[in-house]
């Protein structure tokens, strides 16, 4: 008598279960939310400290940089600050910036220099090249066409030679100018005695820079320079230009 008790209400616990599946089945599915973005997993302290490993903190600038800084940026000077250059040929560059531009005329390509030849270039084109050019053309100036700025060599090119003011970002050459009406103009061999404005802008651009830089060289002086203005501030007792 239990036993048929029993398996009745095992039937009977059977039938309730398949009811109640038979319910789930038919019931309407729930909505799915939209999908968001996925976070991100937190940053592991392993991750946090190789992406600091090897990374020096930026220098502290000295007063003199920042004060050289600040008047290239009160000439209108467009520069970006590099780090600094030492190699094992000797060159180097404490604060080297790379100019690319003073008012609204543009160094193509932009000059690598230390920061105080960076400054003295942005006054000369402010102060000689801008009025000289205005004096002579009635234009401005929209392009310097830039020869050599920061190289790490010896002077002229010549192997063995003593390093040149270029490998100390101290020195500038400039082959050529573009005005802002499109016309060109080029360093090259001229006559003292030529009366033309090219001719006579380049005298007066080469007198003009010599005392601003202690060394100028141009057509004429060396068979190196007879296709650019060389300018540099190399230590001397007294101005060399020729």
């Amino acid at each position: 008598m239990h036993r048929m008790s029993d398996r009745a209400s095992v039937w009977r616990i059977a039938r309730l279960a398949a009811f109640i599946a038979f319910c789930l089945a038919l019931a309407p599915l729930p909505l799915r939310a939209t999908p968001g973005p996925v976070p991100l997993p937190p940053v592991k302290p392993a991750m946090v400290a190789a992406s600091s490993a090897g990374i020096s903190p930026p220098k502290a600038l000295a007063p003199t940089e920042q004060g050289c800084f600040a008047r290239l940026t009160a000439l209108g000077a467009a520069f970006r600050p590099l780090p600094p250059v030492a190699t094992a040929k000797g060159c180097r560059i404490d604060t080297p910036v790379s100019l690319s531009r003073v008012g609204d005329t543009t160094l193509s390509p932009p000059a690598t220099l230390a920061c105080e030849t960076a400054l003295r270039f942005a006054e000369v084109s402010r102060d000689i090249f801008t009025p000289l050019v205005r004096d002579l053309k009635g234009r401005s100036i929209a392009t310097i066409h830039v020869a050599a700025s920061y190289a790490c060599r010896g002077r002229n090119r010549r192997p063995g030679a003593k390093l040149s003011e270029h490998a100390f970002g101290r020195a500038i050459d400039v082959r050529a100018l573009t005005l802002d009406d499109g016309t060109s103009w080029a360093v090259e061999p001229r006559s003292r005695l030529n009366p033309r404005w090219t001719a006579r802008l380049q005298r007066r651009l080469r007198a003009g820079v010599c005392g601003p830089f202690t060394t100028v060289l141009g057509p004429g002086s060396d068979k190196y320079h007879d296709d650019h203005i060389h300018m540099d501030l190399a230590r001397r007792r007294s101005t060399y230009c020729k």
